[in-house]
């Protein structure tokens, strides 16, 4: 803990020890965010805020998720309606292996919320995970047709759309998945897994070279060091 601190030794207020907690969670420093979220909590040791911040940093790792659970059942005893901390309840089950509670969950938020987004974008990943690709995309369809007829074209449609292709990929269905990743990048090119995953689709299925190579290099270019950096300079350097 000495050496968490020690990046803001001066910093004494709660709330700005929370806001660098959760720059550092979002950049992966999560023994960091832990330590300054936990601090602010001592401070204000009652902050429902706080508290969720915390768990909500806790519930996304396998051996400190119990502790999420245990933060958000306390502030569901005083706050039985506080979804948002149930969103981070069911992430925190994923992460034990109880994926049964984590959906039951997040369908029964999705039923409150009929526009939930971040919800539905989870319980498929989960379905995905178990290998269920087919309820993946019946939840993803139904998440885009919700967007489509509203009109909201942004973040939140290419995020659909780039699960939808990981799905179809799963069920061996790439020219699909090339065309989820195609409407996704015309969206936006700022999330670089799908210009990284329509670039190696478009090698599998020897397709337009020139797009290929220039998606893979875009990745690269926003993430060097990225999750599939090293696979797509491997893809890069067999074609030059």
């Amino acid at each position: 803990a000495q050496t968490a601190y020690a990046a803001v030794p001066q910093i004494n207020y709660p709330l700005l020890l929370s806001l660098r907690a959760q720059y550092l969670s979002l950049i992966n420093d999560s023994e960091t965010s832990v330590a300054l979220q936990r601090k602010a909590m001592q401070i204000e040791p009652e902050n429902f805020f706080y508290k969720l911040l915390l768990a909500k940093i806790l519930a996304k790792k396998k051996d400190t998720a119990d502790e999420a659970i245990t933060l958000i059942d306390a502030i569901l005893a005083k706050d039985p309606e506080y979804d948002e901390s149930k969103f981070h309840k069911a992430i925190a089950f994923e992460k034990i292996g109880k994926q049964k509670q984590a959906v039951q969950i997040l369908e029964e938020l999705s039923k409150k919320f009929s526009f939930y987004v971040k919800g539905n974008l989870e319980i498929a990943r989960m379905y995905q995970a178990q290998k269920a690709s087919d309820k993946a995309l019946e939840t993803l369809a139904k998440v885009l047709d919700g967007l489509q007829s509203q009109n909201a074209i942004g973040i939140d449609m290419a995020n659909v759309l780039l699960q939808m292709g990981i799905a179809y990929e799963d069920q061996n269905m790439n020219v699909k998945a090339l065309e989820a990743y195609e409407s996704a990048v015309e969206i936006t090119e700022s999330i670089p897994e799908i210009l990284f995953r329509r670039g190696k689709i478009l090698k599998q299925l020897k397709m337009t070279p020139a797009k290929m190579k220039e998606s893979l290099e875009k990745y690269t270019s926003l993430e060097p060091n990225g999750k599939y950096a090293d696979e797509a300079r491997k893809i890069l350097s067999s074609i030059n």
